[in-house]
């Protein structure tokens, strides 16, 4: 996780929640799957939303990209 919110291979700003939203790859018992990670900076501190698990990136990126995020990195 902390690998990802470092070094995302995508990061956005989520317009509802005002949130980052970092993405990258990862492996969970043997899976290589991406991790979306949605999170707060406060007072130089990171603030986790939640985490969860996404096989198919593009389609997450597809479905939520210039609707509810915008692309930063």
């Amino acid at each position: 996780m902390k690998n990802v919110l470092e070094s995302p291979d995508y990061l956005f700003y989520d317009l509802f929640s005002k949130a980052m939203v970092a993405m990258g790859k990862t492996k969970i018992r043997g899976i290589h799957t991406y991790l979306v990670i949605p999170y707060i900076k406060e007072n130089d501190k990171l603030k986790v939303v939640t985490i969860y698990p996404c096989r198919d990136i593009n389609r997450e990126i597809e479905r939520n990209e210039g609707i509810r995020w915008i692309k930063i990195k």
